[in-house]
């Protein structure tokens, strides 16, 4: 389980973590890779990135961090076409040109 994540599955708290997770830089960059990936999860087991709300904001922290979060590309591009954010990110990470269609 993880205390950031829980704060992003949370509507009154998701900002703060969005922000805290962002101000981490390149560090943010792992964490957001287990939300992604799917191995970080709550304490019935359950994946975050299925529950939807950490998954946007994981997407709104990918975004904010620009070219740090090029490591995130793929894991971001498998949410399109289907989110304006993924998209948003990818464009912060100068590659949109490149996976759209």
């Amino acid at each position: 389980m993880d205390y950031l994540f829980e704060k992003l599955n949370s509507v009154s708290t998701m900002l703060n973590a969005e922000h805290e997770l962002a101000s981490l830089g390149e560090a943010a960059v792992g964490r957001l890779e287990t939300l992604f990936d799917g191995t970080s999860r709550n304490q019935w087991g359950v994946p975050y990135r299925n529950l939807g709300l950490p998954l946007q904001c994981a997407l709104e922290v990918a975004w904010r961090l620009g070219p740090v979060a090029k490591p995130l590309e793929t894991y971001i591009s498998a949410e399109l076409p289907g989110s304006e954010t993924a998209a948003r990110a990818l464009g912060a990470l100068d590659n949109l040109g490149s996976v759209v269609r």
